[in-house]
C-alpha cells in the first residue's frame, strides 16, 4: 500500500511507501507500541523512520535504538537512521567510536545506538524514546532483563516537546513525553 508524499518538518517532500501495518504501527499512540512481523515485513525500516520522526520533537531529544549485536548497530540501525535523516535533508555525523548519529538540524535531536548482548552496559544514560529491534531473537529471561533496563534509560524531559506528544500516565497522574 503506498501513501502520497508526506510532508516532513523541514518542507521537504518525501515520497515514501508503507503497508498498511506500517501505517497502523506509525499511528499508534500507547506508550510502547510494537511492530511485530515476519521476516521481510519491514520493522526495522519503520523503526528508523519512527525513530527520525521522533527525533523532530525537540532539539534535545536523544532517540535509543537497540540490537541484539554491535554487528547488527552498523549495518542495520544506523544506515537506517542516516537513509532517513538524508531523505529529509538533515545534516548529521556519524560517531562510531559514541555509536552515535548527532544532527545539526534545528529543532532535530540525535541518537544513541546500543548492543543488547551485555544489559550491564546499559546504565549511565538517558533518552527520550527507545526502538528494541529484534527483541524476539532473546531468551525470555534477557528480553524481559533488557526491556526493563532499557525503558529505565526512557526518562529524558527535552524541552519544547508538542503537547500533542505527551500521553497521558494514569499511574503517575502526570503527562510524559
Amino acid at each position: 500500500m503506498s501513501n502520497p508524499k508526506k510532508k516532513i518538518n523541514q518542507g521537504k517532500a518525501l515520497d515514501v511507501s508503507f503497508t498498511k501495518s506500517q501505517i497502523d504501527f506509525l499511528q499508534l499512540t500507547g506508550m510502547n507500541p510494537a511492530y511485530i512481523g515476519g521476516m521481510g515485513s519491514g520493522k526495522s525500516y519503520i523503526m528508523g523512520f519512527k525513530a527520525v520522526m521522533e527525533a523532530h520533537h525537540s532539539s534535545e531529544a536523544i532517540i535509543g535504538l537497540y540490537e541484539p549485536v554491535n554487528s547488527l548497530l552498523k549495518t542495520v540501525a544506523m544506515p537506517n537512521v542516516e537513509r532517513w535523516l538524508s531523505e529529509m535533508g538533515i545534516a548529521y555525523t556519524r560517531n562510531m567510536q559514541d555509536h552515535a548519529i548527532y544532527t545539526s538540524q534545528n529543532g532535530v535531536g540525535d541518537f544513541l545506538f546500543r548492543s543488547m548482548d551485555n544489559p550491564e552496559t546499559l546504565v549511565g544514560y538517558e533518552h527520550y524514546k527507545c526502538h528494541l529491534d529484534e527483541l524476539d531473537t532473546l531468551s525470555v529471561e534477557s528480553a524481559e532483563y533488557i526491556w526493563t533496563k532499557v525503558l529505565g534509560r526512557n526518562r529524558q524531559r527535552p524541552k519544547g516537546v508538542p503537547e500533542n506528544e505527551m500521553l497521558w500516565n494514569a499511574r503517575q497522574n502526570r503527562f510524559e513525553h
